[in-house]
């Protein structure tokens, strides 16, 4: 082992750290120890070799030729931070590791770029496989105390064994008894992520029900340890961790009827979490060969669940339209697309009109809203590809006021008034996506839509190929409507059980909406409820992504595209947005001229860091142009 047992104990629990903190760690230890050769730098500053062997989209460090000028030297060329401002100095240079990293407190991604770092750098640091034959901790360092009756005993307590934690215990079971999170992973389609979770939560649980004794190494408890003995993986096994079945538990899972959890491809959305969905959904769109920014699908989902109105906006040619068309196919929804025309300019040009001799010519969303009234335990997904060729506030008028007026019948349905010649009103099985681009030939946004939906930006485009990311093709799975139907349409009514969670949401927009205030751009409720059902379904979907993330969405979704300009008062409010998105006083110099580069070379330390970044941008378009708004 090359470097000492303090540092090796720092470099083990660095894997559970968040990334800013992980990056540390391991970049700490490997200037202390001097462990990147010159080859070493070469290959780690290589952005094609980072990707093919660490799955990484950007090199895992940058070579800085001005240490002085860090923060200016760790954006690309869109001006986006990519790597931390903080320098590590190796062969008498200077150089910055990346903050691109994904996989880290079991978030579904298909792109985790930590796991083969961290294996790859623990060969460096000479620690990988020492271990390779003695499972840790020992009998002799830890046991908590169960026989095999004991565990027979919880393996029938249906409060401790479900089909999410019976099927974890399965995997492991069916493997031979000890395995790597990504070997299961890749054997039964799961996420690894969720995987070791998921053997974490329920070891929680054991502990909770029993009370158990816990193992504690430097000051931390372990619950795993109560189902597992583990060593680090060797080279020919996929992952960094084996995990082992205790050999009581080995037994008695011999015993109980285990196989009945393992995961199959039948009746999936029953067996599967909706963490477990996505990582499925997003396994199917990488089979197709299209990749996207992590945190999108999950984040495209979590928009459609909180109101079937949802716009794509970015670049020509970033894959939105696809993105629809993919996320449907891979939950068995039926999917329909209709093309905007310059010259639609009412409802009858969506719904259809009656020609001279008195015939109704049905209009191009009808084939969509039959599919839905014919079949209201599918979900229909009607794609409006390039809605703001022409004014959207003005042919989609109708379906903006109709769906406003969503309420529950007493079966429990969501209906609406009626809209055009259907009666019934909008199905509460239709879910519409509209995509744009924002350029010269087409129409902005009136507030009317903006409050009325989500809009998900496109701005992430990697131009080089990633050929090995294309995995074996995925079935696609047939999801009911309730996988995307809302549970919350008011929110005193609906959300009275999540009084606390909701106050505590509501905190933090009133400060923001004080903030909008001074410019007049304040929101109104149907944003605050909005933005409240948005974060309750992540909540309820076991958090797809932190509670911060999630709000970070919503404030890059809800409020700043509403935001545009001239005056002093709008460059003052971007000013305040930004402290609010850092969480601290951040010392902006206003008079400078370069206020939006100091804002973006700060927001990788922000609470809500895109939604930072992204104000950064709008303050440096102010200062260029004496102008700005969110859009391009």
């Amino acid at each position: 082992m090359i470097i000492s047992k303090e540092d090796k104990a720092i470099l083990e629990e660095a894997i559970n750290l968040p990334n800013i903190g992980f990056g540390k760690a391991l970049m700490s230890i490997a200037e202390k120890y001097q462990l990147f050769s010159e080859e070493d730098l070469s290959f780690l500053t290589n952005r094609q070799e980072s990707k093919r062997v660490f799955l990484s989209d950007y090199a895992m460090l940058r070579l800085i030729n001005d240490p002085s000028k860090i923060k200016q030297e760790v954006k690309d060329d869109a001006g986006y931070n990519r790597y931390y401002p903080e320098g590590y100095q190796f062969c008498g240079r200077t150089y910055a590791f990346t903050s691109q990293l994904y996989g880290y407190g079991g978030r579904g991604t298909h792109k985790n770029n930590r796991d083969p770092y961290y294996e790859w750098f623990l060969k460096k640091a000479g620690v990988t496989g020492e271990n390779k034959d003695g499972w840790w901790p020992s009998e002799e360092e830890y046991d908590p105390g169960f026989d095999k009756q004991k565990w027979l005993e919880l393996l029938n307590n249906p409060g401790v064994i479900g089909p999410v934690w019976g099927g974890t215990l399965a995997m492991f079971f069916d493997y031979g008894g000890e395995a790597t999170c990504t070997q299961l992973g890749q054997r039964y389609k799961k996420d690894p992520a969720s995987i070791r979770s998921s053997a974490t939560q329920l070891a929680k649980r054991i502990h909770d029900n029993t009370g158990c004794p816990l193992f504690s190494k430097n000051e931390k408890e372990k619950y795993w340890t109560i189902l597992f003995q583990g060593r680090r993986a060797v080279d020919n096994e996929k992952g960094s961790w084996v995990w082992k079945l205790r050999p009581e538990l080995y037994e008695a899972l011999a015993e109980f009827d285990i196989g009945r959890f393992l995961p199959s491809k039948k009746d999936k959305e029953t067996e599967m979490t909706t963490k477990e969905i996505l990582v499925q959904i997003k396994n199917y769109i990488s089979g197709k060969g299209f990749t996207y920014d992590a945190g999108l699908v999950e984040n495209f989902y979590l928009c459609l669940k909180s109101k079937p109105f949802v716009i794509l906006a970015g670049t020509s040619g970033t894959g939105k339209t696809r993105l629809v068309k993919l996320f449907a196919e891979a939950i068995g929804a039926k999917y329909r697309m209709v093309s905007v025309r310059p010259d639609w300019s009412d409802g009858s040009d969506l719904f259809g009109h009656y020609d001279l001799n008195g015939n109704f010519i049905e209009g191009p969303v009808c084939k969509a809203f039959d599919a839905a009234v014919d079949d209201p335990s599918q979900p229909i997904i009607l794609c409006i590809d390039e809605m703001n060729l022409a004014r959207v506030e003005y042919y989609l008028s109708d379906f903006l006021s109709v769906i406003e007026s969503r309420d529950r019948s007493e079966d429990g349905k969501i209906i609406t008034e009626p809209i055009a010649q259907y009666k019934g009103g909008i199905p509460d099985n239709l879910y519409i996506v509209g995509t744009v681009n924002m350029d010269e030939t087409t129409f902005p946004f009136s507030k009317k839509v903006l409050d009325r939906a989500n809009t998900i930006e496109f701005n992430y485009v990697d131009l080089i190929p990633d050929f090995g990311s294309i995995e074996s093709e995925e079935e696609p799975l047939q999801i009911k409507n309730s996988f995307l139907c809302t549970d919350y349409l008011t929110l005193a009514q609906d959300c009275i059980d999540e009084k606390e969670y909701v106050v505590k949401i509501c905190d933090e927009l009133q400060k923001i909406n004080e903030i909008l205030k001074s410019a007049n751009a304040h929101v109104g409720y149907r944003v605050r409820d909005e933005i409240v059902f948005y974060m309750l379904n992540n909540k309820n979907a076991e958090y797809l992504v932190t509670d911060d993330q999630a709000m970070d969405n919503e404030i890059m979704q809800k409020i700043l595209p509403r935001i545009q300009g001239s005056s002093a008062t709008v460059k003052d409010m971007l000013a305040e947005l930004f402290k609010f998105c850092m969480g601290y006083y951040s010392g902006l110099d206003l008079d400078s001229g370069k206020t939006g580069a100091q804002m973006q070379a700060m927001s990788h330390a922000a609470i809500y860091p895109k939604s930072a970044d992204k104000l950064g941008y709008m303050m440096t378009r102010f200062e260029e142009d004496g102008f700005t708004s969110y859009w391009l």
